[in-house]
């Protein structure tokens, strides 16, 4: 805030100079055009006048010169200090110039760095969202015949123990049953779940389409 403020301070003394520098060169060409009018008067009047006026004329002209000369060179400092001022507030600026860049260049970097980790964030959401899309098509594999065998509580395989003491497995006619109710239901199941991600994916592809759309429009009317 203090470079600022110092920069108000410099344009200010400029603003101040600028109007001293404008007045100052009114008040010489004001002054200038009265000793050349009284001179030319005095020309005039020269035979006519007596030797107190002539040596009046002569201080009064004399004295116009020396405020000629002191507008001339207070209009020459004015005109310097207003050089020095400006070049005060053209380094002001700079360094609020540069100020502001590094604050950019840090904003960006940190803008930079917060993209990063959004983007980490959302490759991991993903990966996460298919781990979890690849649970749901095992779990909705695996349900429909898991809830057949709990509702109709039917003993499909059955395992028993050889002479040699190995064991072995034998299925019953009934798994037919099994497979003939599991099948079409897994696939019914598994291809609800398809169509369903199938119309949420084209929802969402058509919400964005929507919303990119209305802001090429908003864009447009500016």
């Amino acid at each position: 805030m203090r470079i600022f403020h110092k920069i108000q301070e410099c344009q200010s003394t400029i603003d101040w100079l600028i109007r001293m520098k404008q007045a100052l060169q009114l008040n010489a060409e004001t002054v200038d055009k009265l000793s050349c009018h009284m001179k030319e008067a005095y020309e005039h009047e020269k035979g006519d006048l007596s030797e107190n006026d002539r040596n009046g004329y002569h201080s009064l002209s004399e004295s116009i010169k020396n405020c000629i000369y002191g507008q001339n060179f207070a209009f020459q400092n004015v005109t310097c200090l207003l050089e020095r001022a400006s070049r005060a507030a053209f380094t002001f600026r700079d360094i609020a110039s540069q100020r502001d860049s590094y604050v950019i260049k840090t904003l960006a970097r940190l803008s930079k760095r917060a993209a990063d980790e959004t983007s980490a964030l959302t490759s991991q959401s993903i990966r996460e969202a298919q781990i979890m899309k690849s649970i749901t098509l095992l779990a909705l594999i695996f349900l429909p015949a898991t809830f057949i065998v709990g509702f109709l509580d039917l003993d499909y395989i059955s395992v028993t123990k050889t002479p040699n003491g190995s064991l072995q497995l034998e299925a019953k006619p009934e798994i037919f049953l099994l497979l003939a109710l599991a099948i079409p239901l897994t696939v019914a199941v598994v291809g609800g779940w398809y169509v369903w991600q199938y119309r949420s994916n084209l929802k969402n592809l058509f919400t964005r389409r929507r919303q990119k759309k209305q802001v090429v429009d908003v864009e447009s009317t500016f």
